[in-house]
């Protein structure tokens, strides 16, 4: 505090205050049986009483623990099918894949061994980046076409839907454009903080909600990225990770002097498909699971 004398006046300024409020997910009611996807924040009295005017989330820390080929994603099982081309014969497998983190190396050498351990087509399944530098799934045999079905396959670039597509001269399923991370962004929700602005947030999407941030699963420009054996990038996701990222500017919601953040918050994480995204359920250790930390500043003008 300062002050300074102005003829026979003294007049005292005073610094705005700025204080912060810490949310741990992990800090949720019900851990054991809630995800972090959608968690309630809940103390006898209000978080922080009334008397300033801004609300901003300044850091946000993700600590990602949910493996991106997983029944929460309804990615672990994919079909395949053949027919002969001389029309006889078919043969279609069933398959699912062991939860886990994959790249896109990791996947289609699991895939390997699993169809081959099945014998989808009576042949032996490899991959090959020898034409044009891509990557192929190839059967050792010609002389059958071969369909592939399930959100996975989809990832990959390789579902053909209800169409059977040729193998010809060896090449096989070209792996088109692989993306396996569990989601693109997510929006950080929280009504009871965001219900205040007057100006409403927007997007290119029909869904719309007001979000304190977004969470792009991007790396930052700072970051080298990775490739696996294959040459495909390492996306995030594809590991786990915990990573901290701070907002400058962020976001100001413009708060009414007096009103209080209330004692219970509802905190979600919606991602592109304008759906609650799925996270891991509670084991025993809070570490063991995909949650997130955050600082929000509140201050006056």
């Amino acid at each position: 505090m300062s002050s300074y004398q102005a003829k026979d006046r003294a007049v005292t300024i005073r610094t705005p205050s700025v204080a912060q409020l810490y949310i741990d997910s992990a800090d949720r009611i019900n851990w054991e049986t809630t995800t972090a996807s959608a968690i309630t924040i809940q103390k006898n009295q209000a978080m922080i009483p009334g008397f300033f005017n801004r609300v901003a989330l300044t850091e946000f820390v993700l600590e990602w623990q949910t493996p991106n080929i997983s029944g929460a994603f309804n990615n672990v099982a994919f079909q395949g099918n053949n027919v002969f081309s001389y029309g006889v014969g078919a043969t279609s497998c069933n398959i699912t894949m062991p939860t886990s983190f994959y790249t896109v190396e990791k996947t289609l050498n699991q895939m390997i061994v699993l169809m081959n351990a099945t014998g989808l087509g009576g042949v032996t399944w490899t991959t090959s980046n020898t034409v044009n530098g891509s990557v192929y799934l190839v059967p050792s045999a010609l002389g059958s076409n071969y369909r592939f079905d399930g959100k996975l396959m989809e990832q990959l670039g390789i579902s053909s839907g209800s169409n059977y597509l040729p193998i010809v001269g060896g090449i096989g399923e070209l792996i088109f454009n692989p993306d396996l991370r569990p989601c693109k962004y997510l929006d950080l929700v929280c009504p009871q903080l965001t219900y205040t602005q007057e100006v409403k947030d927007s997007s290119s999407q029909n869904i719309t909600r007001d979000a304190l941030a977004r969470w792009y699963f991007s790396y930052n420009d700072t970051q080298t990225t990775s490739y696996d054996g294959l040459g495909f990038p390492i996306l995030m996701g594809y590991k786990p990770f915990s990573i901290r990222r701070v907002f400058s500017p962020a976001k100001q919601i413009k708060w009414e002097t007096g009103l209080p953040v209330a004692g219970s918050l509802d905190f979600m994480l919606y991602n592109e498909t304008g759906n609650l995204q799925p996270t891991q359920t509670g084991l025993y250790e809070a570490s063991f699971n995909t949650g997130y930390m955050l600082t929000l500043q509140v201050s006056e003008d």
